[in-house]
């Protein structure tokens, strides 16, 4: 279909509107993110974005996450998966109190993530387009050199992905359509392998 040949070729991945808008917003924040068109990618600079060694967003980083949530809600993008992929370089987590929190790279990459996940989301973009992981050290984009590593390794990459219409129904429809289908009359009774009626098994204990 016409999603699954965008990117083929040398243009854009992504269709026209949100391809602009994101061009745009790259635009007005020189330093703090870039946007490839060719690979449908967000890229967030971490150092501009976290403090060393921490999750917690910084609040202008904040305000720009907000922005790319408000395209992300658009007609027109709505129809993309959101992945959501942290890197960190190659400098151990050594600090105590960081090491409590993120044992390691890979631990402080998919922190990060998350932690740009509840921005997005809590700006309205639904949980079920959203996916989350970290890369840790382990994809630089740079070699790594020095007691400080590489700047260009430690990001954050967000992937706009054309998705399956059907992952974005939410389960409860389905529900919804088997209990309007059900037999008149069953007030949704269960029936046991004999025939008769009955309150049906308890429902198992799933809390965590």
């Amino acid at each position: 279909d016409a999603l699954r040949k965008l990117g083929r070729g040398t243009g854009p991945m992504l269709d026209p509107d949100t391809d602009a808008a994101l061009a745009e917003l790259a635009a007005a924040h020189p330093g703090l993110l870039t946007y490839d068109a060719q690979r449908g990618m967000v890229k967030f600079n971490a150092d501009l974005t976290f403090a060393l060694g921490s999750t917690e967003i910084k609040p202008e980083a904040v305000g720009t996450l907000r922005q790319f949530a408000e395209i992300l809600n658009s007609a027109s993008a709505a129809r993309y998966e959101v992945r959501i992929l942290g890197h960190t370089d190659n400098v151990p987590v050594s600090r105590p109190a960081t090491k409590q929190k993120h044992p390691n790279n890979w631990y402080l990459s998919a922190h990060r993530s998350i932690s740009v996940m509840e921005v997005l989301t809590g700006s309205g973009v639904p949980g079920q387009r959203v996916i989350v992981a970290g890369a840790g050290e382990f994809r630089p984009v740079v070699a790594n050199a020095g007691r400080r590593g590489a700047e260009a390794n430690r990001r954050v990459e967000i992937y706009l992905v054309p998705m399956d219409p059907r992952d974005l129904s939410p389960s409860v429809e389905s529900g919804a359509a088997a209990a309007d289908n059900a037999p008149a009359g069953s007030g949704g009774a269960y029936m046991d392998k004999t025939g008769s009626g009955g309150a049906g098994p308890a429902a198992p204990d799933m809390s965590k």
